[in-house]
């Protein structure tokens, strides 16, 4: 007998009404009733049974014409930021193309063995609500869909450890800003803690030793930031080194979105000495990305530094095309560079508002070991390069 008859044929009904009510324009396209009843009969197959904290995902062929064979996935959770986007990169990082995407978030009733018992329309009791995700998608190999299982597992155990060490995360970074005695410095982790990062995971790092102190995504073993570059910081810190330090890590974020991670780096100094590391690891939000410049901590002082550098009037022609050229640039990719890098970045910008033209620059990101490749080309040259 399978699990859906187990249940109660008006929590498959509930299951199947609440899979479209809140759908997107578009993905009910082509959905008729009984790809929506299988649908539903699927995904109450996966919600049957899970206590709360556990993931409960299957993946199934549904068959289809050939050369258009596609496969489902099923995916309830407890509900929590970030799922969506976070299964999506996942599954786009296997190259597989997503043709369905349902996500309805329902409360539910469960009883002690964690048997479904109750599903209900969203409500205001956030301890019974779940996320329940329908996934329709190309099929893949049978070594392919079991490597996309494992990375699905992985992907929401790293989103459940971040969302729940959400506060820990901000209440950690506010300390390390405190004992910044740069107000500049002070106020960038401040301003990131206040939500201008997402902020996912801290570490300490020391050299020779395993990391300790871990919160969010890096409480779960994984691939390193920076492969020893515990030391190239601390050397940093040593000679004087502007704190925080920014940089990108090696490691992609596999939350939220799937780009290298934010770093922002903090020296532990024990009798005056820098003897480890703090690392915030987190990604810059959309809204900070595009934050105008001069509000943004640490950068706003350099944008002062450029002014006096050119000689510049900030209410001139000059200072106004200065400040255009440091707008159109990225905010994380203005601090991840030394005051001379950027500089050198500012005045390639500002070079090519007249008469426009193609450029190329090349640097290296403070500690020198990654290397930044910058392209500019004139908007009428952007239909020329391939995708």
């Amino acid at each position: 007998m399978t699990a859906h008859t187990r249940l109660a044929r008006p929590l498959v009904s509930s299951l199947r009404k609440a899979l479209t009510s809140n759908a997107l324009p578009g993905e009910t396209q082509g959905f008729d009733s009984r790809q929506h009843r299988e649908a539903a009969e699927f995904l109450a197959r996966v919600a049957a049974k899970r206590k709360k904290g556990e993931i409960a995902i299957a993946l199934e062929s549904t068959g289809g014409e050939a050369g258009n064979r596609r496969m489902r996935i099923g995916i309830v959770n407890d509900d929590m930021p970030f799922l969506v986007d976070s299964v999506a990169n996942a599954i786009a990082a296997r190259q597989v193309t997503i043709h369905r995407l349902l996500h309805p978030v329902v409360c539910v009733e469960r009883d002690s063995d964690g048997r479904l018992t109750s599903v209900e329309p969203l409500c205001g009791e956030t301890d019974r609500r779940e996320s329940m995700m329908y996934i329709e998608l190309d099929r893949t190999h049978a070594r392919g869909r079991k490597q996309l299982v494992e990375d699905l597992h992985a992907v929401l155990a790293d989103v459940r450890s971040a969302v729940r060490d959400w506060h820990a995360l901000q209440t950690k970074m506010c300390e390390d800003a405190e004992r910044i005695e740069d107000p500049e410095g002070r106020d960038l982790l401040n301003w990131f803690a206040d939500g201008s990062m997402t902020l996912l995971g801290y570490q300490v790092e020391r050299p020779g030793e395993q990391p300790s102190e871990t919160l969010g995504i890096f409480s779960i073993p994984g691939a390193p930031t920076d492969d020893g570059g515990s030391l190239g910081a601390m050397r940093y810190f040593e000679e004087g080194g502007e704190v925080p330090l920014m940089a990108k890590a090696d490691r992609k974020a596999t939350v939220h979105r799937r780009v290298p991670l934010d770093l922002v780096v903090v020296p532990l100094r024990e009798n005056g000495r820098v003897t480890g590391i703090g690392v915030h690891a987190g990604l810059w939000t959309s809204q900070a990305l595009t934050w105008p410049a001069e509000e943004v901590p640490v950068l706003r002082r350099r944008l002062d530094r450029l002014d006096q550098d050119f000689g510049f009037d900030r209410k001139g022609h000059s200072g106004k095309a200065l400040r255009h050229a440091v707008s159109s640039l990225p905010r994380d990719l203005l601090l991840n560079l030394s005051f001379e890098s950027m500089r050198e970045l500012v005045m390639m910008a500002m070079s090519l508002a007249d008469p426009p033209r193609p450029a190329l620059l090349m640097l290296r990101n403070i500690l020198h070991g990654q290397l930044v490749n910058i392209v500019c080309l004139p908007r009428h040259d952007n239909k020329n390069v391939p995708p």
